[in-house]
């Protein structure tokens, strides 16, 4: 173990990002809270330009006590080359680096949990190796200088998001595995002989995410996780007494999305705490509501400290009525209110006061969270005291608490604010850690509850699943001799490292959650701003894609949009190979769409190109059409958040678009560009679908089809559309022969009826038909085509209630 000097201390801690914000000169903390200025004021802030930043990215700092009480820090960090867990344990004013987990051979690795297991911490994790992610665990004592790596046995290739509870020696560590048909959360207990065999606590058909799980004095543990059961977000919860687990129980019932859950007891008490979570219209991924709960489970049901949405999670007022601009949600905020309060963590002093640790986000939706805490006892609730005045990401903020101190570790950064900040050739962003003291309370009292009673919010997330149709049943048609089927997916997707709405949009986890459980898509794919981006992040991304793959159930691509504001447009790159070690920065040296696509060739990419907000002329830029490939280019996004681009007075029209033709989608096929259709949500997701016709429900299978642009575009309901004639479909040239035929086969389906069935030639309405069915199989034949070299047909139809669908086009031509 290394020991370094209080001497050499401030020095090292100039270099990691450990600072001292601490009032009285205590060099180790950030920022510190005493008992005097606890109730009166906030820790006077540091601005940026003091902070010290570490070489690497440091980030998820977990936080334990040891037997002796003295803190224990597990980080992890990560570089362009590689990846490590180091782990500090600070006593008697000294910092000790005890050890780094550094697995050989790894291409990726998770957020470290550390935990007090007997007079030894614990430290669980997962990494990948081989394609495949594990659960893994070590002992750490102080006097080892390096650290033996255990795996527990489990037959899904992804294992992730460990947690662990000491249970009288014994300790129980629960994850996250997509072994079987659903997600499920797993549990084992360590001891002396090792792991015991994995066991399932979770319902086999449904997905459910990450675990939580504390022990208690009299040998029982409690364990809970969240999921999306009966069109619901609900936490859910199983109890462990007299050696077995018992069935899990649905512990809440809001209209609300709940999720992360996160446990600790007091005595034996369990106390919980979670995210509560909704958004507007149909923007799935645009959570403008995010409120924290804290809540004792008393025999299933839930009792909360009382005034906790009086003066804690408070309501943030939302409207987005103005109808210009549908997709702009416009804030009423009273700025003695909270405004987004995410990932609580709840912890109790040792004279039985309540501690409340989240990130709260900033009143504006660029930028990042702060790491904040209050207090409660009796019924009242301090302040919110701030502990860093420096944004940082959705990174929990981990307390602990002592006989005579407690502590609070988290997570900040430099990414910028607002709408610049580009990377360019700019320096990598910085991310660190720091510690601040809480003070123990002296006054012992009851915490005074009430009955859970959550405010009133008209939200219905089955009604918001019914809308978007997400339960569509798979289709499947015959073509050249092949089997197709029908998958909807969503490959323009935004996550908070997107700066642009960072206090929004989720982290990719989430992200992934709701494309898999509410909107209940096929694939999905991450396309954070490339001037966002940076080798860590990209890293991070890659994996994120990786271990929420569930193989021939839900597909996953590693993607970014290539976002050139100043010539050229907006473009999503979209790889087939999830380890793709490359982003692409658009203001990194000026290139255009040619050069970056040779630039990817020579790089030895699989990709897909795909143009979106074609033909903007707001605060985007419409794309510059002078660069098509139909190999590198095969489909662009004819509709999303902003809705449509088909043409110049469209239904339902882009807002900011072109008041002038040239840049729409019927203006590049009129210049005879062969380019397919998709639609995608943009950053605010249940709004527009990628529709593909694929062999399989695979990275490969799916490329190949798009490739083929078998694909169609919904403006966000699931339904199903086809456009065929003789052996072609939608995507597909057709040689021209001497005395060709046109007879055209549109069969659709939808949740509610077909009201116009439209065909283009050329861009020319040549048929329309109102059937005013939920299915309809219409054949039609041009009896009198256009006698030229080039011509494409296309179909669109329109549901009674607003919602469109557009097939790529048929071309007839005379070169293939």
């Amino acid at each position: 173990m290394k020991k370094i000097s209080r001497r050499n201390f401030l020095a090292l801690c100039k270099s990691t990002g450990i600072m001292s914000l601490f009032p009285f000169g205590t060099p180790i903390y950030l920022s510190s809270l005493s008992e005097s200025n606890h109730r009166k004021r906030g820790v006077k802030a540091t601005e940026q330009n003091d902070l010290r930043w570490p070489p690497y990215v440091q980030e998820f700092p977990s936080l334990a006590l040891d037997y002796n009480e003295n803190p224990w820090i597990a980080v992890l960090e990560r570089n362009i080359t590689n990846k490590k867990i180091r782990v500090y344990v600070y006593k008697q004013d000294d910092l000790f680096e005890v050890t780094k987990i550094e697995p050989e051979g790894i291409t990726g690795i998770s957020d470290p949990q550390i935990h007090q297991f007997g007079k030894s911490m614990m430290l669980v994790f997962s990494y990948e190796k081989n394609d495949k992610w594990e659960v893994a665990y070590s002992i750490i004592d102080e006097d080892k200088k390096t650290q033996k790596i255990n795996i527990i046995d489990n037959r899904g290739k992804v294992n992730i998001s460990p947690v662990m509870a000491d249970n009288q020696g014994t300790a129980c560590i629960l994850w996250e595995s997509n072994e079987g048909a659903g997600r499920g959360i797993y549990a084992c207990h360590i001891s002396e002989n090792g792991p015991t065999e994995a066991q399932r606590l979770t319902d086999a058909t449904v997905n459910s995410y990450n675990p939580a799980i504390v022990g208690l004095p009299n040998g029982d543990m409690f364990a809970a996780w969240d999921s999306v059961r009966n069109k619901s977000a609900d936490i859910y919860g199983a109890w462990f007494t007299n050696g077995e687990w018992q069935p899990e129980v649905r512990l809440t019932s809001d209209v609300r999305i709940e999720r992360h859950p996160y446990l600790v007891n007091r005595e034996n008490e369990v106390w919980m705490c979670w995210e509560a979570q909704s958004y507007l219209q149909r923007f799935s991924n645009n959570l403008t509501e995010q409120r924290i709960v804290v809540a004792k489970i008393q025999n299933n049901s839930l009792a909360v400290p009382k005034h906790l949405f009086e003066q804690v999670s408070l309501q943030t007022h939302a409207s987005s009525e103005i109808t210009d601009t549908p997709w702009i949600l416009h804030y009423e905020h009273n700025p003695e209110k909270c405004y987004h309060l995410v990932r609580p963590r709840i912890a109790f002093d040792q004279h039985g006061a309540l501690w409340l640790s989240a990130r709260e986000f900033m009143e504006q939706r660029r930028a990042g969270s702060k790491p904040v805490v209050w207090n409660y006892q009796g019924d009242t609730w301090s302040e919110k005291k701030l502990l860093i005045d420096q944004q940082g990401k959705r990174q929990a903020v981990e307390i602990a608490f002592g006989k005579d101190e407690g502590f609070a570790v988290y997570q900040y950064d430099n990414l910028p604010m607002g709408g610049g900040g580009y990377q360019g050739i700019s320096p990598d962003w910085k991310s660190g850690f720091g510690i601040s003291k809480l003070p123990v309370n002296t006054h012992k009292g009851k915490l005074l509850t009430e009955q859970l009673k959550m405010p009133f919010l008209n939200f219905s997330l089955k009604e918001k699943m019914s809308a978007i149709n997400a339960d569509f049943p798979r289709q499947k048609i015959k073509h050249k001799d092949n089997s197709l089927t029908l998958f909807f997916g969503d490959l323009h997707n935004h996550t908070d490292i997107s700066v642009c709405r960072r206090a929004w949009n989720p982290t990719a986890k989430d992200d992934f959650a709701v494309a898999r459980d509410i909107e209940k898509l096929d694939f999905c794919g991450l396309t954070d701003h490339g001037y966002n981006i940076d080798p860590p992040q990209w890293d991070f991304l890659g994996e994120q894609v990786r271990c929420n793959q569930d193989d021939n159930i839900f597909i996953t691509f590693l993607g970014e949009e290539w976002t050139e504001n100043t010539k050229y447009g907006h473009h999503n790159l979209i790889f087939s190979d999830p380890y793709y070690p490359r982003f692409y920065d658009a203001y990194d040296g000026d290139i255009n769409p040619r050069e970056l696509w040779t630039k990817l060739q020579e790089d030895g990419a699989d990709f897909i190109c795909i143009p979106h907000q074609l033909a903007d002329k707001g605060t985007n830029l419409p794309i510059d059409w002078n660069f098509v490939n139909e190999k590198f280019q095969p489909v662009a996004e004819i509709f999303q958040g902003r809705e449509s681009y088909e043409y110049l007075g469209c239904p339902r029209q882009a807002h900011d678009g072109d008041k002038v033709k040239g840049h729409y989608l019927q203006d590049v096929w009129e210049k005879g560009n062969i380019i397919g259709v998709i639609a995608s949500p943009d950053h605010w997701g249940g709004i527009g679908k990628v529709a593909v016709w694929a062999e399989y429900l695979s990275r490969k299978s799916l490329f190949e089809a798009i490739r083929a642009r078998h694909t169609y575009g919904t403006s966000g309901a699931k339904m199903g559309l086809l456009l065929r004639t003789q052996q072609a479909m939608m995507g597909d040239k057709v040689m021209l022969s001497s005395n060709p035929e046109y007879k055209f086969q549109v069969i659709a389906w939808a949740s509610s009826s077909i009201n116009e069935v439209v065909i283009f030639r050329n861009n020319e309405q040549i048929y329309q038909v109102a059937p005013n069915e939920k299915e309809i199989n219409i054949e039609w034949e041009d009896k009198d085509p256009l006698r030229l070299e080039f011509a494409w047909y296309y179909t669109r139809i329109q549901c009674e209630d607003s919602e469109l669908a557009w097939s790529s086009p048929i071309w007839f031509t005379n070169k293939i």
